[in-house]
């Protein structure tokens, strides 16, 4: 890994080739950790349920008031 790394770094390259393989490694960088976040179900939810079975998230309850039983 690092002798890739500064085989990178020594390659001569525009700055087009630069935004390049900057853009691909900040998608790896942010895109990767979406991925196992997703596959180990750790990832964000838009409605997490609490022990009563409602939903704190926004909309969860009828427009004005209390839900009817």
């Amino acid at each position: 890994m690092r002798k890739q790394i500064n085989e990178l770094l020594d390659k001569k390259m525009d700055r087009r080739e630069f935004l390049k393989h900057l853009g691909l490694g900040t998608l790896v960088l942010f895109g990767l950790g979406s991925v196992l976040k997703l596959l180990n179900g750790t990832g964000t939810s838009t409605q997490k349920a609490t022990a009563g079975g409602d939903s704190l998230a926004y909309g969860s309850s009828v427009y004005g008031g209390r839900k009817a039983k």
